[in-house]
């Protein structure tokens, strides 16, 4: 673990169980329940470990003493549509109608493969009208599915 900067109050054990606590429950920073400790300081130390590649070690040993993991043998892949306005896209504010014509979709389209509710294995975008089959083959071809309760980290 690293050297504790500043002053220290919350236990680095603690902070663990919180970010821990964050991935489980989906839950914001500021919804973390206050027995962890302030939400700022759990914040703030889960960036700078993960920054530092110190979170990714302590997980990748938490996981070889098979202290947590995930399970992997049921996968969804699901996908949702991020619309935008057109003026986020660079659009002008008055056009003509027959100007519009060659206009594309203003939506991307996320594509999520996830374990359970609160596990997300990954994501790709693509544009609003790609298909769900296409991206799965996509993710199997790319994933190592199989191995993926070996090679989490």
């Amino acid at each position: 673990m690293p050297k504790p900067r500043g002053n220290f109050v919350v236990e680095h054990l603690k902070v663990l169980n919180a970010i821990l606590y964050v991935a489980e429950n989906g839950c914001q920073w500021r919804a973390l329940p206050r027995r962890y400790g302030h939400w700022n300081t759990v914040y703030r130390r889960f960036r700078r470990w993960a920054e530092n590649g110190v979170l990714t070690r302590v997980l990748e040993v938490l996981q070889n003493e098979e202290l947590i993991g995930s399970d992997f043998s049921v996968l969804s892949l699901d996908s949702t549509f991020v619309k935008s306005s057109p003026s986020a896209a660079g659009a002008l504010k008055k056009r003509a109608a027959s100007d519009r014509s060659d206009e594309g979709g203003r939506a991307t389209k996320i594509h999520a493969i996830v374990a359970g509710p609160t596990t997300p294995v990954a994501l790709k975008l693509s544009t609003e009208n790609a298909g769900d089959a296409p991206i799965g083959r996509y993710f199997t071809e790319t994933l190592a599915l199989n191995d993926l309760n070996s090679n989490l980290f």
